[in-house]
């Protein structure tokens, strides 16, 4: 039996659908979130993979820690949010800390599932993940990517 846990500075951004954590490195931190409803995570650092575990499916975008993603590494991302939402399970973004680059990528859902502008996104994340996006790269991805889907809308 393994003992669920939860991983180092896991937090819902919005309950049951989208959450983020610190590297979820052991069985109990999977364990943890799978009970929780999360279906998919995504892992931002490739040198940190997640413990593997049936019914979770792990899609691996390689960002380097204190850069920014690309904007195609932010819609892959958004498309793993896509199918959760189809399957109606949550998604777990997460890279070593679940700071920065975790944090960006949250932002950017938020801009592109509630129609948030960049400043706007990136404090709520602030405000329920203090010290998420921490370089002014990360910053101004968001905002390229809001350029990006705001066009769309």
């Amino acid at each position: 039996v393994v003992m669920s846990v939860a991983p180092f500075n896991f937090s819902w951004l919005i309950p049951d659908v989208i959450c983020a954590c610190a590297w979820p490195k052991r069985k109990g931190h999977m364990q943890f979130l799978k009970e929780a409803g999360v279906g998919h995570v995504v892992c931002l650092a490739d040198d940190m993979p997640p413990h593997p575990l049936e019914g979770v499916t792990v899609h691996t975008v390689p960002v380097e820690e204190f850069e920014a993603p690309t904007l195609d590494q932010i819609d892959q991302v958004m498309d793993v949010c896509d199918t959760a939402h189809t399957q109606g399970k949550a998604v777990c973004i997460h890279c070593r800390m679940g700071r920065g680059r975790t944090g960006v990528m949250l932002a950017c859902y938020l801009v592109k599932f509630l129609g948030q502008v960049p400043q706007e996104a990136i404090g709520n994340v602030r405000f329920m993940r203090p010290y998420s996006v921490e370089t002014w790269e990360q910053e101004f991805v968001v905002k390229d990517y809001w350029d990006r889907v705001g066009a769309r809308r």
